[in-house]
């Protein structure tokens, strides 16, 4: 009788070679890059229904796991390494690229991806999970790092080697270079992503008039801070056209002008990899121990077809007219959308996740940062802010802190700079909403604070408390500012709380509430 083992993969790198991107074409393609890559390894399973984890080949998982019989495991891992190899280099392949047998090029891109797996034989399927995960740990911890050489060093991904020139002669390593040679679907520019809503207004016949004005059209042209000589001689943009008349052609779009504004949503559900050890209990008795054997693998797999219908959900929410999904995981998503539409797709996301992932009586939480960036900041350095303020949403609602998980961090950032931060829970998010439009004069809710400390400790904090939400309710209910007394209540309840479980008060936060509301607030049109 053959003998059945557990099987657990894992690649890497899977979202830092998605985030090294200077354009959103590198973005999306690096997506693209490992969402096939991941359905090809998934071909080379003998049985779909052997594969417990994930449960559909549409989302982006690094973790795969499945029952092998023994007589195949041999064969199966040559197939996966076989593959991992060889993706890259026959795209490349593909795109023109001339790659020599054992070059350091062709080395670039059959090492880019590590592929690390275990299996156990299956005596019982907790155990055994235990064991396997428990092994790939170890094996993950063992890796060997490549040095990185010097000297002319990819502008992209500041970590290898580069021997290839984009089109604007920048210096790329040949994994980057594929990438921006990727056959990916369509992707928009962050300017393409800003202007979404303005566009689905213009009337069709006059965009495209005004599109045939330039040789190569790309939405910023929809700026009139663009159209200028030296701009669009740079892009190689220009079409012997009168630019003064093209200006008067952009006015007679609309009256109303683009926002410069785009939103970048990084999602990720909270201690998945512990749900997935210990499981969770549909009708609502929850072990003490975890899941038994039997329970513990319909758990991954009913909960494996959970992720993948949200992750279904989500690319349906993200629509053409509302921004549009890099990657999507199931656990964990990252997707462009333009402001206008911010609010109803956080709603539709938290509905998808209530009604497709969190009908355990033991709730999953999540975190989300949400980065409002101004379309000509650099988007590498948004990405890694993203990124940045996603670990410092769950580090401040981690199992360490006194608060109920599940934070949303927001930044707003200029072209060039950070302009308000604020960290909270879905509830503290919510009031932004209410705020829109009001105007806050920060200076003198500054001054108001002006007695307070950032570190100030709780039973210092009791002294004063009556003063801050007397003065509180003073500032806020003047009538140039047009707060009503509920709304007053609503923001006093916010600080108070947050008092109450920090034992200190957070200044910095409080007053990024504030900063985020006035750039909320803000006409970015101009």
């Amino acid at each position: 009788m053959s003998k059945n083992y557990l099987f657990s993969l894992t690649i890497t790198p899977i979202q830092s070679f998605i985030a090294q991107a200077k354009t959103t074409k590198d973005f999306y393609s690096g997506s693209q890059i490992i969402s096939n890559l991941i359905q090809e390894l998934l071909k080379q399973f003998p049985c779909k229904d052997d594969i417990i984890f994930p449960a559909s080949n549409s989302i982006i998982s690094n973790k795969i796991i499945a029952r092998i019989a023994i007589e195949k495991q041999e064969e199966l891992i040559e197939k996966l390494q076989k593959t991992m190899k060889a993706f890259l280099p026959l795209k490349a392949l593909c795109n023109g690229m001339e790659l020599k047998s054992k070059s350091p090029e062709l080395q670039q891109l059959e090492n880019v991806f590590q592929l690390f797996y275990s299996s156990v034989e299956i005596t019982g399927y907790k155990e055994s999970y235990f064991e396997v995960e428990k092994n790939l740990s170890i094996i993950k911890n063992m890796r060997l790092f490549n040095q990185i050489s010097s000297k002319n060093i990819c502008y992209v991904c500041g970590e290898r080697e580069s021997f290839c020139q984009d089109k604007n002669e920048k210096n790329r390593c040949t994994v980057c270079y594929t990438k921006s040679r990727y056959e990916s679907e369509s992707y928009l520019s962050t300017a393409g992503i800003a202007s979404l809503y303005y566009r689905q207004k213009l009337d069709n016949t006059l965009y495209e008039r005004y599109k045939e004005n330039f040789y190569h059209f790309d939405e910023a042209l929809l700026y009139e801070e663009n159209l200028k000589e030296d701009y669009l001689k740079k892009h190689h943009h220009l079409n012997n056209k009168n630019i003064e008349e093209i200006k008067k052609q952009l006015q007679s779009l609309s009256k109303e002008k683009p926002t410069k504004q785009y939103v970048l949503i990084n999602f990720d559900g909270d201690n998945i990899g512990k749900i997935l050890s210990n499981g969770l209990d549909n009708i609502g008795k929850i072990l003490s121990n975890g899941l038994d054997n039997i329970e513990l693998e319909t758990f991954h797999r009913e909960f494996s077809t959970k992720l993948s219908t949200f992750s279904q959900a989500v690319n349906k929410i993200i629509s053409d007219e509302k921004g549009r999904v890099i990657y999507s995981g199931g656990d964990d998503f990252l997707c462009f959308v333009t402001p206008y539409y911010l609010n109803e797709v956080l709603d539709q996301i938290k509905e998808s996740f209530e009604n497709n992932v969190n009908t355990y009586q033991e709730k999953i939480s999540y975190s989300i940062a949400i980065t409002i960036s101004h379309y000509k900041a650099p988007l590498h350095k948004i990405i890694e802010n993203s990124r940045a303020l996603l670990k410092a949403t769950k580090a401040k609602y981690s199992s360490k802190s006194k608060l109920i998980k599940g934070g949303i961090g927001i930044e707003v950032y200029s072209s060039s700079s950070l302009l308000a931060k604020f960290i909270g829970d879905y509830n503290e998010f919510t009031l932004l909403k209410q705020f829109d439009g009001k105007k806050i004069n920060l200076y003198s809710l500054e001054q108001l604070f002006s007695f307070a400390k950032s570190d100030m400790q709780y039973s210092e904090y009791l002294l004063i408390i009556n003063m801050i939400k007397l003065e509180l309710k003073r500032f806020l209910g003047r009538r140039e500012i047009g707060f009503s007394d509920d709304e007053v209540a609503k923001i006093q309840q916010l600080l108070i709380a947050q008092v109450n479980r920090n034992y200190s008060i957070d200044l910095d936060n409080f007053f990024g509430f504030f900063k985020t509301v006035e750039q909320l607030s803000k006409d970015n049109n101009e």
